[in-house]
């Protein structure tokens, strides 16, 4: 009798404990925050796994704070959608009981943009001495923006006429402060103001930097073919002014910045062991600060090593690498040999020259007779669907890039994308993964629609917490299209170096849908 008894006991404190466990699940507390590391309030989040979600949604505090007692019958890996307004939806995907204290970020959506604009004063030594002075404003870039960097962040695809001499054209983020400058004519420039977009409702770092390119040798290089970004390593920048803007508001910006109390003194010198016999790589020296990382610096490396500079004071010094593939090859254009000067420049279209577009140069310049061009075709930064991305921070003045792979383009069919994962050396450890639908334009530069650049905007986000090479696309056949606009799928990798747990490393392809 006892021992049934005793039986029964044990029997039913099994029951009791089993029951209570199962009733109290497992307890998750997760953190909302904006890419400025700012807290959502009112998140929405929905967590389920293949056979069941929790009914009730929740929703974040004023700490941007979810707690949950997870039931045991929704088992983990979990699945979780994360949507806030004026926020791209977020669903992460793989979620284990051990990431019980998960920090999500949210990026806002760019629907809407801010124009800054104002004027850049009191360039310092303009001289004429065959260089042109110029500026150009900047904003700065969080982290995630940085996994989805284009030229856009760097040169307004809008070109705008120089009111003093309308034959040569800019980008509107570009200034030019009065100066004459003899080139078989003389051209006076003056351009103080400038003009750039960014998102609403977001803290920045903006900065214009004072640079300095040789007239002779830029319009040389453009008589090749090359693009405006082709011309980087041209370019001295000398000094910059900088404003923290906070664009919290339903309205347009103006800051005037003034270039005569900053100098950049500093230098740092990068190498890489990539080949770039067949790879090219575009090189920005930057700043952080408070999460935001300012550019002072572009150049093209070079195979000898390259040199940007940046303040010295500065700290958080790092290098954004950012790698693509050559253009396919080069054409030399024979029939260039008998033309003359005049026939020369017009079918070299000296107008497509993005910083000074000089659209009728070729009637003063029969001096030129060059015995052979070639053609270079546009450097492919300005259009690259493939991009391996490196963020280092700078030691003892040096940085030595190391990459990830260029990933093969993405194969979608209709209710998944498929992609085996790059392959890695030693230097890297796998992070997570990002799968994108954006939506693509291709914004010409110049009139004949030689130049371009390709711009993308994030429209939904799917996260995976461990690496994987199969994604389910439901996302994107539910997100409803305009039959006028141009989408894709984009997959981003991401990885660390050395003990690190924050991504440093990034490469990204994206592939078209029609």
């Amino acid at each position: 009798m006892k021992s049934a008894l005793l039986y029964t006991s044990v029997f039913i404190y099994t029951f009791l404990i089993n029951s209570i466990t199962a009733f109290a699940g497992t307890t998750l507390q997760w953190q909302i925050l904006d890419n400025a590391k700012q807290p959502i309030k009112n998140a929405v989040v929905i967590v389920h796994n293949k056979q069941k979600t929790i009914n009730k949604k929740l929703i974040s505090d004023s700490k941007g704070m979810v707690t949950k007692e997870i039931p045991s019958s929704i088992y983990a890996p979990w699945t979780l959608v994360v949507s806030a307004p004026n926020f791209i939806t977020k669903t992460l995907l793989g979620i284990s009981e051990k990431q019980n204290h998960l920090v999500i970020f949210l990026t806002k959506k760019t629907f809407n943009e801010n124009v800054l604009k104002g004027k850049a004063l009191n360039f310092s030594n303009v001289r004429r001495d065959g260089l042109i002075d110029f500026g150009l404003t900047l904003f700065s870039f969080n982290l995630t923006e940085l996994w989805n960097i284009t030229a856009a962040n760097f040169f307004s695809p809008k070109i705008v006429s120089v009111p003093s001499f309308s034959k040569a054209k800019v980008p509107s983020n570009v200034s030019l402060p009065e100066q004459t400058e003899r080139y078989w004519i003389s051209v006076r420039l003056k351009k103080e103001n400038y003009e750039f977009t960014a998102p609403k409702k977001k803290k920045y770092i903006a900065h214009t930097l004072h640079g300095q390119f040789p007239l002779k040798a830029a319009i040389n290089e453009i008589q090749g073919g090359s693009s405006f970004i082709s011309l980087a390593n041209l370019f001295k920048f000398k000094a910059y002014a900088s404003q923290e803007k906070s664009f919290t508001k339903k309205k347009d910006e103006n800051i005037d910045f003034d270039l005569s109390k900053k100098t950049i003194n500093g230098s740092l010198q990068v190498t890489t062991n990539t080949n770039t016999s067949f790879q090219e790589i575009l090189l920005f020296s930057l700043l952080e600060k408070q999460g935001q990382y300012l550019p002072f610096d572009i150049k093209r490396y070079t195979s000898s090593g390259s040199t940007l500079v940046i303040p010295k004071e500065g700290l958080n010094k790092s290098v954004l690498g950012l790698l693509t593939n050559k253009p396919d090859e080069e054409v030399e254009d024979d029939r260039l040999n008998t033309q003359t000067p005049k026939l020369l420049f017009e079918n070299l279209n000296i107008e497509n020259f993005e910083m000074l577009k000089y659209e009728d140069l070729y009637t003063v310049m029969a001096r030129i007779n060059p015995l052979k061009i070639s053609v270079k075709t546009q450097s492919k930064f300005l259009t690259a669907k493939k991009m391996s991305i490196a963020l280092q921070q700078a030691t003892s003045g040096k940085v030595d890039l190391k990459f990830l792979p260029l990933l093969k383009t993405p194969k979608v069919n209709k209710n998944s994308i498929h992609l085996n994962p790059p392959k890695m050396s030693a230097d890297f450890k796998p992070h997570s993964s990002v799968l994108q639908l954006v939506e693509i334009k291709e914004i010409f530069m110049d009139k004949n629609k030689k130049h371009k650049i390709l711009t993308t905007k994030v429209l939904e986000e799917v996260g995976v917490s461990n690496w994987t090479n199969t994604f389910n696309t439901d996302f994107v056949n539910n997100f409803k299209k305009d039959t006028n606009k141009r989408y894709a799928l984009q997959i981003i990798f991401l990885a660390t170096t050395g003990q690190s747990h924050t991504p440093s490393h990034a490469t990204r392809s994206f592939q078209e849908l029609f």
